[in-house]
């Protein structure tokens, strides 16, 4: 059995294109989303298969950066990731899910 944790923050993205990418990674891992809550500035998913379950907080806020303000305000997303698994799962999830966000970013 293997947990990983991973928080990180990405800039400028829109969250609703972040949290396509992320549901991209659950269906790729075949985990069926078992919950999903929505809020006016965040998103929770729970997946779950065989010996594997994700959890994933996208939550975000529009805000002027300093030495962006040229931008405007700019999403500031904070993607908080939980996975707890089978260690071959857990990996794949990872991979699944670094290779959605590299898409979206890139």
């Amino acid at each position: 059995m293997k947990e990983i944790k991973d928080e990180r923050v990405i800039y400028i993205i829109p969250p609703k294109e972040l949290l396509s990418n992320v549901k991209k990674a659950f269906k790729k891992t075949n985990l069926r989303i078992i919950e999903e809550e929505t809020r006016s500035s965040s998103w929770f998913i729970r997946g779950q298969r065989r010996n594997l379950t994700a959890e994933v907080k996208l939550s975000y806020e529009k805000k002027k950066m300093e030495k962006l303000e040229v931008l405007g305000e700019i999403f500031i997303n904070k993607l908080e990731i939980k996975v707890i698994g089978e260690d071959s799962l857990v990996d794949r999830f990872k991979w699944n899910l670094e290779v959605s966000l590299l898409r979206c970013l890139g």
